[in-house]
């Protein structure tokens, strides 16, 4: 339940200045005030209580379900005390893997900190370096010089010590898009190892300082050890500024720098309860002098580009007939509480001074609200437009929240400019869903009749690839089993493809008294597609069985493919400093607050209590949870309209 406490004050004061002029003034004082203060306070306090609460009336059993249950407890209470002892052991084991599970994930914490800070140093003087040089090579006309010596496809090399060094150029990939100028290696022993080390410089479009970058290789191998590295310090060729790849004594480790996930989220959570949030999100420790902050939840991030809040989602600017009174907006309240729209206002871009509406009344969560506008729309060209009507949706304060850009309607018909499914970020012109859904991601983008058709058509090509040709009922049947499989196949992979990552997590922060500094940690059970595609291929597979005649294609085992990818996640936040090799376009650099996060599946876990269940793996780096826009280079081409969480490290590690 939830206690309202009031307080009521009232403060009386009066506040006396004196000076130098005191005596002058013919009093003891230059100034005074006074007046009264009064003070109306109301905290509500929520309390969850497994015993009656005092003041709280509790209202008798009235169901059968109630009264059942009071009667099947009778009979459950000699079973409460072994499941108890049960219960007991459970906590002990999890209590020893939560240990071994915190101590490595310190350790990976202190072990990802370092390895940044080695790998992201260094690359800001090797971009420095590359930069320098790539001017002086244009300041030296190297390339007139090339061109002067015909030096294609030549090969400049020598040996010195056991290492040898190899220059060679191609000047005839000038002609291609994307030209490599030359290509310097090096290679030869080192501490009973084979190391081959090379840079290439290469120019995307026009040779000029702009569109030429420079790609470093390295490969080091010997009889336990096969690494290979891969460097663009200047983020123009790849969207990584290291790509690593190795196997390490017949473990599979790789890791990129950096890496960015865009998802939308659901979810429910603790702190979204009204009264409840609150009263978790601010939980004093007297002894510690700190705050404390609780959060638990459901959380479920997908792909598909979504807008949320008040959102324009579809409009009729020229309907069939006359336009006059028969125009309308629709509005799409896209959040779960209903939004009162008083002060709201809808603008049109045709003549934004003159065609205003000031809207009211009240928006339910997930409402498609339809208005006919108190202003004309335009199809064609306007006052200020020559390609259409725009929208712009306004707040109270006069911040725009939504626009829909300019839309040009010729067609006097039931089309409407409409996004393509409700809150995408993109438009199509089609038949009117007036007061409707656009439908979801999974019906309009996902698997449409359009789409349908490529995998069926995509299908028929993979199948008759295997099959040959079809001469006997015997390679019909083989050619139609080829189709659904692969058919069958593309859609798991699509489907899956849409889930980032679902998670049940708790979340503790430690703040202090005045909120300045906190710090906290997020533990999850998680999973991700793969689960999502292997559970779909596991009971696709079976059906094709049993339809089919056939073997189970994916032959997926029940049980590994749980283990295998659902993790344990360890989330520690912090605070850094954005790393200046990734600010180069930035006037400042940033402090951000980061996450290191440590997974590990249930595989891995079940070895530390010696079973062996399927692949044990590891994922673990440095990342920024929530990434503004800004900051994000744009080689990772962020999208718009979703969240972005930017890995600054992040590592695989897969036993085989």
């Amino acid at each position: 339940t939830t206690f309202s406490i009031h307080i009521e004050d009232v403060l009386d004061y009066r506040i006396e200045g004196s000076g130098s002029l005191s005596s002058v003034m013919g009093g003891p004082y230059t100034s005074a005030s006074s007046g009264t203060v009064r003070n109306n306070i109301t905290i509500e306090i929520s309390v969850a209580s497994a015993w009656a609460l005092q003041g709280v009336k509790y209202s008798a059993s009235e169901t059968v379900l109630d009264d059942s249950f009071q009667a099947l407890l009778k009979y459950l209470e000699p079973m409460m005390e072994p499941l108890r002892e049960i219960m007991a052991i459970v906590m002990d084991v999890v209590d020893m893997l939560n240990r071994c599970v915190m101590e490595i994930a310190h350790y990976v914490t202190e072990t990802l900190t370092r390895m940044m800070d080695n790998l992201m140093r260094p690359m800001e003087t090797i971009a420095t370096w590359v930069e320098a040089q790539i001017e002086q090579y244009l300041e030296d006309n190297m390339m007139d010089l090339y061109l002067s010596l015909n030096l294609n496809e030549q090969k400049i090399g020598f040996e010195y010590m056991g290492y040898t060094f190899e220059l060679k150029m191609d000047v005839a990939s000038l002609y291609a898009s994307t030209k490599t100028l030359f290509v310097a290696t090096l290679s030869g022993p080192l501490a009973d190892m084979d190391v081959v080390v090379s840079a290439a410089m290469k120019c995307k479009g026009e040779v000029n300082a702009g569109n030429l970058y420079v790609i470093g290789k390295a490969q080091v191998k010997s009889e336990d050890w096969d690494v290979k590295l891969t460097m663009d310090p200047l983020m123009k060729g790849s969207k990584h500024l290291i790509s690593i790849s190795a196997d390490i004594y017949g473990v599979d480790v790789s890791a990129v720098l950096p890496e960015l996930e865009d998802y939308n989220e659901l979810g429910v959570t603790l702190s979204k309860i009204p009264g409840i949030g609150e009263a978790l999100s601010n939980i004093p420790i007297p002894g510690l002098g700190v705050n404390v902050g609780l959060d638990a939840g459901l959380s479920i991030k997908y792909t598909a580009p979504t807008a949320t809040g008040l959102i324009i989602n579809e409009f009729e600017s020229n309907p069939a007939g006359s336009d006059k009174n028969n125009e309308w907006i629709e509005l799409l309240n896209n959040t779960s509480q209903a939004i009162d729209l008083a002060g709201y206002t809808l603008i049109a871009s045709s003549d934004r001074s003159t065609k205003k509406m000031v809207l009211s009344g009240t928006i339910a969560p997930g409402e498609f609200l339809v208005i006919k506008p108190t202003f004309s729309m335009v199809n064609n060209s306007g006052k200020l437009t020559k390609n259409g009507e725009g929208l712009t949706l306004k707040d109270p304060e006069g911040v725009v929240i939504d626009k829909t850009g300019v839309r040009k309607d010729n067609a006097d018909d039931g089309k409407t400019w409409q996004r393509s499914y409700d809150g995408s970020s993109q438009w199509e012109f089609k038949e009117d869903t007036m007061g409707k859904t656009n439908g979801s991601y999974i019906s309009s983008k996902l698997l449409t009749v359009e789409i349908a058709k490529e995998i069926m058509l995509d299908s028929v090509h993979d199948a008759f690839e295997k099959v040959d040709a079809v001469t006997d009922t015997e390679s019909l049947q083989k050619l139609m089993q080829e189709i659904v499989k692969s058919a069958i196949n593309t859609i798991i992979k699509k489907v899956a493809g849409c889930l980032v990552e679902a998670s049940v997590f708790i979340k503790v922060d430690i703040k202090d008294v005045t909120s300045t500094t906190s710090s906290g940690i997020r533990i999850a059970l998680r999973c991700d597609s793969d689960l999502v595609e292997d559970v779909l291929k596991y009971i696709a597979g079976n059906l094709e069985a049993m339809a089919m005649n056939i073997k189970n294609p994916y032959r997926i085992d029940c049980v590994s493919m749980f283990t295998d990818n659902i993790d344990l996640e360890i989330t520690f936040d912090t605070k850094v400093q954005y790393p200046a090799i990734l600010a180069r376009s930035l006037e400042e650099v940033p402090q951000v607050g980061m996450g290191i996060t440590f997974r590990t599946n249930i595989s891995a876990l079940t070895q530390l209590l010696g079973e062996h269940t399927g692949k044990p793996g590891v994922e673990c780096g440095v990342r920024i949870l929530d990434c503004p826009m800004a900051i994000i280079p744009g080689k990772l081409s962020p999208k718009n309209g979703m969240t972005h969480d930017m890995w600054l490290i992040k590592m695989n590690i897969e036993w085989k």
